[in-house]
């Protein structure tokens, strides 16, 4: 049997309780699949709608456990900051160091030179609540742009976030292009970064008293934007900084498809 024969009577037998590892080496990459064992290295199959929705809840499980195995330390994190200096070289390095802490997805020099922004992740359970009621409880992905520079006599933060709860990557995986053959994780690394800037940017749209973020992929992100104030374990000293904190809310993934014929509108408005 050859390995293409040996990988499509993988997919065949996939069911929901297909979340163990496997040894299948990846022909496009030649890489592993142990740390990521439900990735499909296969293009034809990743275009079969009744493949993804087989596939989308076992990926967006393994995406948020492998999010909670490898999350931040935000209160580390502001302790390195606590050392960020102005010139550039300082600023460089400090990237550099940031770029090899646990959870950090993105790090770099801001492009004005005058501080360093780092993306990172962790993994919360997130409270569904209608008319001031619990509903349910899940997990998110929940990702922290930290924008941080230099002031007069302290270091100063700009900080916006976004969560992706497991239904919203489910939607993702079933409504999306997004390839099956890479893990799901890095994408919404991706993903994350891109909504962030748009929280910042304030490029959200809103339609009918929801939230909508532009994806990579073709479609939206739907969801809400609250503000919250600094966690308890980031220290008194961030609270000037931070008690008016963005936060997008995504709670499920539209294709253009799904979408209302105004929001498609304004989908496409966004060029």
């Amino acid at each position: 049997m050859t390995g293409s024969d040996m990988l499509v009577a993988q997919i065949a037998e996939v069911t929901e309780s297909l979340v163990t590892e496997s040894l299948v080496t990846d022909p496009l990459t030649s890489a592993s699949l142990t740390e990521f064992p439900m990735s499909i290295a296969c293009r034809d199959l990743a275009a079969s709608h009744s493949l993804r929705v087989s596939l989308k809840r076992g990926l967006a499980r393994q995406a948020l456990d492998h999010a909670e195995r490898s999350q931040a330390s935000l209160p580390d994190l502001f302790r390195i900051a606590a050392d960020l200096r102005p010139n550039r070289k300082a600023l460089e390095r400090m990237a550099q160091r940031m770029k090899t802490t646990r959870g950090v997805v993105r790090a770099s020099v801001l492009v004005n030179g005058a501080g360093v922004v780092i993306v990172v992740r962790n993994v919360r359970e997130v409270v569904t609540r209608s008319d001031a009621t619990d509903i349910f409880t899940e997990r998110a992905i929940l990702y922290s742009r930290i924008a941080m520079h230099c002031g007069r006599d302290a270091v100063h933060f700009g900080i916006s976030r976004a969560s992706f709860c497991q239904h919203a990557l489910e939607r993702l995986v079933e409504r999306s292009c997004i390839g099956l053959e890479a893990p799901l994780l890095a994408q919404i690394d991706a993903e994350a970064a891109a909504v962030l800037l748009a929280v910042m940017h304030g490029t959200l749209i809103e339609d009918e008293g929801d939230d909508f973020a532009r994806a990579l992929r073709p479609g939206l992100w739907a969801g809400a934007v609250d503000f919250s104030g600094a966690e308890a374990d980031w220290g008194v000293g961030f609270a000037r900084d931070t008690d008016r904190v963005p936060v997008f809310s995504a709670r499920t993934f539209l294709g253009p498809a799904a979408m209302r014929p105004r929001l498609w509108q304004k989908w496409q408005a966004l060029g």
